[in-house]
């Protein structure tokens, strides 16, 4: 298996889904991600933020796996704040399944039909969201993972 490359991204999982966050520095993945974890948490569905800022991705098989590298494992930094820890006891490691590229609300997807990105040569669902429509960034991201968009 070749080496584990590092991504400008946040990797949260939800029911055993990678999403991989990516965006410029201070688009809002970290944002996003916690936006994400409080709604699943608060309907209790499996979710877990498996890296903030930094993703090693490594290919096995057919699939892309993400995972946090070892100086940030269990870290997050909450802009404007400074570096917190992260609930222990989640997973360290996910399947990747879905991309979201953060953009600005010009870049929006408004209606998905089947765009994709070739990550390490790995096709990935792709939506081209924006953080200042958190709540529609948030509905998209939970419709295409199949979850409800209600909670």
């Amino acid at each position: 298996m070749p080496p584990a490359e590092h991504s400008h991204a946040t990797l949260i999982a939800i029911e055993d889904q990678g999403v991989l966050i990516t965006g410029p520095s201070g688009s809002g993945k970290t944002l996003l991600a916690l936006h994400l974890y409080r709604r699943c948490r608060r309907a209790e569905i499996s979710c877990t933020i498996i890296a903030d800022d930094q993703v090693l991705l490594s290919k096995r098989g057919d699939a892309l796996i993400g995972t946090a590298p070892k100086a940030i494992e269990d870290r997050i930094e909450i802009r404007g704040f400074g570096i917190a820890e992260l609930p222990k006891g989640g997973a360290r490691q996910s399947p990747i399944t879905l991309h979201v590229g953060l953009t600005d609300a010009a870049g929006v997807t408004r209606m998905w039909d089947g765009q994709t990105i070739d990550l390490d040569g790995v096709p990935l669902r792709t939506l081209s969201l924006s953080t200042h429509q958190l709540e529609a960034a948030g509905n998209a991201i939970l419709s295409a993972l199949g979850q409800p968009v209600w909670i």
